[in-house]
């Protein structure tokens, strides 16, 4: 019950550009690249107090002329704002745990810390990261469309490698993967692949774009499939007919040859009997 209420959590938040993601220990870099746009929509110092760390007034000691944390009684409302900027940050950031998250990250007192912990205990550490990137790489440089394979699912997989590379911090730039996607195609596409180059810049196009041509594509193929099947069948039958026909001709006239010969018999047969008569 308690899962299944997460998952209708996360779906009505998602429904919501007013809501903050919800974050429940997976996930971490979607949930982080999320939360980074979502709190600078809503107020950029907030942000800029989680980079950067929070502000605190200050005044200057006359005695040894060192700044110095200001009382709270003399604090000017311009510095109060600006204090409860932090406070507007770490309660953004707790509405988006989970009672599990924020058990971890609950003594941090400034929104730089509360966002610090939760990188530190999410995020993965630079060798599985580098490692993910290489392996991810890997698949990207030798992806192919694989046999049988439609265009959506195999753009599924492409998008999906190059989603992950991206939020591991390694994006590519799109016209670099709309060439990789053009390459990865067999060769029974080479036509179109040739047209596609002919008549597009591919430094300009995008990779929706070039999918969206590669189904319409795609679906034209098949369109003429169909009808070379519809062809084929036809002459099928019209081959079967024919050979039905010929079969039917040569037993009837199997029938009237073995009509002919047995009439022949008889007669000699009659002509034998009247003899011996």
């Amino acid at each position: 019950m308690i899962h299944m209420a997460l998952q209708k959590s996360i779906v009505a938040e998602g429904q919501s550009t007013n809501r903050p993601p919800l974050f429940d220990d997976s996930n971490y870099p979607y949930w982080s690249t999320r939360m980074s746009i979502y709190i600078r929509a809503i107020n950029y110092e907030m942000w800029d107090v989680i980079t950067d760390g929070t502000f605190m007034p200050s005044t200057v000691n006359v005695v040894t002329n060192e700044l110095m944390p200001k009382p709270r009684s003399e604090w000017i409302e311009a510095e109060t704002k600006k204090v409860q900027i932090n406070f507007k940050a770490i309660n953004t950031l707790h509405c988006t745990l989970t009672p599990t998250e924020f058990n971890k990250i609950s003594s941090g007192t400034t929104a730089k810390q509360v966002w610090k912990k939760l990188r530190t205990i999410h995020e993965e550490t630079y060798q599985v990261k580098e490692s993910k990137i290489a392996l991810l790489t890997h698949n990207y440089e030798m992806f192919k469309m694989e046999y049988g394979e439609d265009i959506t699912s195999m753009f599924d997989r492409f998008t999906n490698i190059t989603n992950k590379l991206t939020q591991l911090g390694k994006p590519i730039p799109e016209h670099e993967l709309v060439k990789r996607l053009l390459r990865s195609l067999p060769k029974s596409w080479k036509p179109k692949v040739t047209a596609i180059r002919e008549a597009k810049d591919l430094n300009i196009i995008t990779l929706n774009g070039i999918c969206g041509s590669l189904l319409t594509h795609e679906i034209e193929l098949k369109e003429e499939e169909e009808e070379e099947d519809q062809r084929e069948a036809k002459e099928k039958k019209k081959s079967i007919a024919l050979k039905a026909s010929i079969l039917e001709e040569e037993l009837e006239e199997l029938f009237y040859d073995d009509d002919e010969e047995l009439a022949l018999i008889a007669r000699k047969f009659r002509k034998l009997m009247g003899k011996r008569n």
